[in-house]
């Protein structure tokens, strides 16, 4: 009798485990053995950590490589977020880009404005604040946090962004973050990184160029230009849309409510930064406030902000997405936040009282909104009582967050070398614009070099710190500030406490070794060089720190060659000078 014949079916299905089974086994034996050297990074945005014995949740520096080429990553505020949460504590985290994040300075920022306001109007529960906010970045990278959330265990989260969605990762602008494997199915592709064999495949086909990178913040994306009307847009508007719900659905699933906040930029005092018809649009908006027609007037500001080609500036659409998303999710609540700061403007759109630029709060409008964001979580947070006390005023929240005329000084000079760049300097007339900015930048380098001035700032550090020793952000302004005025001797100890409380933080370990190197403390160099290097290895300062770190091996040698490296780069200071000396009296073969 013959045998039965097998179907056609099942021999497709034959043929298919026969072509596909033998690659996958090898792709999964490659995933193990990488794993298994050690090889790559953690995709998870938080890594473990431990402080004076205490278990705590860290942020992780190589978790935008998800997203940006290892020279380019960015990385997230510092935190330390103990695994074993309180009782009596409340945790509220927070999503989105370098406006909330509180770039030029988040020790100015929303975030730590919020918990300032939190702790000081309720004494029932202990208020803390993650900023989980990220320069360069929109939802694309916010709804990757959102997945791995629950492990911080917040009580709310809110969710400020929208300005970066053309240009962030897989913005149609962006093409420094979307790599070889194109933008146009970003889940995916962000699915392969997090697997150490997609690391590998993308160590291989990334530009070599992309290593050699230096962050150019805005100048990355000038050559892409998007009109009112461009079909590139429409991706853009419906990938924010589902990645806002996705963020709202995942906090759903854990009980936790959710507050979006529409964006409010700079509208009067911020012209557009290319397109024809958005520069008419503005000169329009600009006669019409001078006429006294302030209705007319703020409306076609917003007209002018939405024809921009160069998208920096959350638009129309963007905002709308924001309130629908709020209005179809019963976790989601919403914080207008741009309709509030239309409502306080003293012109007829928000303009320079409220932000540096195009979309950075400047301490008052930080101040606006974190006073806004505040009260719109303790209206929609069951577990917090009410108010016992009154808001902080502003003059109160600079005290509290030592808001002295150095930090103003050195704020006004990073905006000021912004202005000095594209896409700033394409704008007619923007020199004039800001001029009173430059006057003001000229005051207080004629003031911070009084000794009675730095004497102040010194006190007002101080006073600041006594009021709340446990601000570890307090304590590396200080330091930050003794080293700029070759006090490094006095920054040390600060610094050598900090750097064992705040894991992962780039900032305060290169001011420890700069201030290392200027005292000639070869051990702490060489203890704390290789943490640097390790966050990331591109650190302009990295040369300069092993250098210090082979003088102490006494690898004299290779000290000179990388001190020369650094020095061919960068030129001589005060942070090279005690070892060119001491190299200088050092021979050896």
């Amino acid at each position: 009798m013959p045998a039965a014949s097998i179907s056609t079916p099942r021999k497709l299905l034959f043929a298919a485990l026969i072509a596909f089974l033998p690659p996958l086994f090898l792709v999964a034996l490659l995933e193990i053995s990488l794993r298994a050297v050690g090889y790559g990074y953690s995709p998870r945005f938080w890594e473990e950590a431990m402080i004076d014995s205490t278990a705590v949740d860290a942020p992780n520096p190589d978790f935008t490589r998800l997203f940006f080429p290892e020279a380019l990553k960015r990385l997230f505020v510092p935190f330390a977020v103990p695994k074993e949460k309180a009782s009596d504590e409340f945790r509220v985290l927070v999503l989105g880009g370098s406006a909330i994040n509180g770039d030029p300075d988040p020790g100015y920022s929303v975030p730590r404005m919020v918990e300032r306001q939190l702790n000081h109007v309720q004494g029932e529960r202990r208020v803390v604040v993650i900023n989980a906010a990220l320069t360069a970045c929109n939802s694309h990278v916010a709804r990757e946090i959102a997945k791995d959330f629950g492990r911080l265990r917040p009580d709310m989260i809110v969710v400020y962004m929208g300005n970066n969605e053309v240009v962030g990762p897989f913005g149609p602008a962006n093409r420094i973050s979307a790599g070889r494997l194109g933008s146009t199915l970003p889940r995916a592709q962000v699915a392969v990184r997090k697997t150490r064999t997609g690391q590998w495949i993308q160590s291989l086909v990334e530009p070599a160029e992309a290593s050699a990178q230096e962050w150019r913040g805005m100048q990355h994306f000038l050559a892409y230009r998007f009109p009112w009307e461009s079909p590139d847009l429409e991706s853009v508007y419906e990938n924010f849309a589902h990645n806002l719900a996705f963020i709202a659905r995942r906090a759903a699933r854990s009980g936790v409510p959710v507050l979006f906040s529409t964006v409010a930029v700079n509208l009067h005092d911020q012209p557009p930064f290319f397109g024809e018809a958005a520069a008419a649009a503005f000169s329009e908006a600009e006669r019409l406030a001078a006429a006294g027609d302030t209705h007319a007037a703020a409306d076609t500001f917003q007209r002018a902000r939405d024809l921009d080609e160069l998208r920096f500036r959350a638009d129309s659409r963007t905002n709308e997405i924001i309130r629908t998303t709020a209005e179809s999710h019963p976790n989601a609540r919403l914080l207008d936040a741009e309709a509030a700061f239309q409502e306080r403007a003293a012109q007829p759109a928000p303009g320079f009282e409220f932000f540096y630029e195009h979309v950075h709060f400047n301490f008052h409008g930080a101040y606006v909104l974190s006073r806004l964001m505040a009260e719109a979580v303790l209206h929609n947070a069951e577990d917090l009582v009410k108010p016992r006390a009154g808001w902080l005023g502003f003059e109160e929240m600079q005290a509290h967050l030592a808001f002295t005329d150095y930090d103003v000084w050195t704020i006004l000079r990073e905006i000021i070398n912004r202005f000095d760049n594209p896409p700033f300097t394409g704008i007619e007339n923007y020199a004039t614009r800001v001029q009173w900015m430059r006057d003001l930048y000229a005051h207080f380098s004629e003031s911070i070099a009084l000794a009675e001035t730095k004497t102040r700032v010194n006190r007002q550090y101080v006073d600041a710190i006594r009021a709340r020793p446990g601000d570890a952000e307090l304590r590396a302004r200080l330091a930050r500030f003794f080293v700029a005025n070759d006090r490094p001797a006095e920054a040390l100890p600060l610094l050598r406490k900090l750097v064992r409380k705040q894991p992962n933080d780039l900032s305060t370990l290169d001011t420890l070794l700069r201030a290392a190197m200027m005292t000639t403390s070869w051990e702490d160099v060489a203890e704390h060089h290789a943490d640097l290097a390790r966050i990331t290895p591109h650190h302009p300062g990295v040369p300069l720190y092993r250098a210090g770190a082979a003088f102490h091996r006494g690898e004299t040698r290779t000290a000179k060659r990388l001190l020369a490296e650094y020095t061919d780069a960068r030129g001589s200071g005060s942070a090279t000078r005690p070892l060119e000396e001491a190299l200088a009296g050092h021979s050896q073969p």
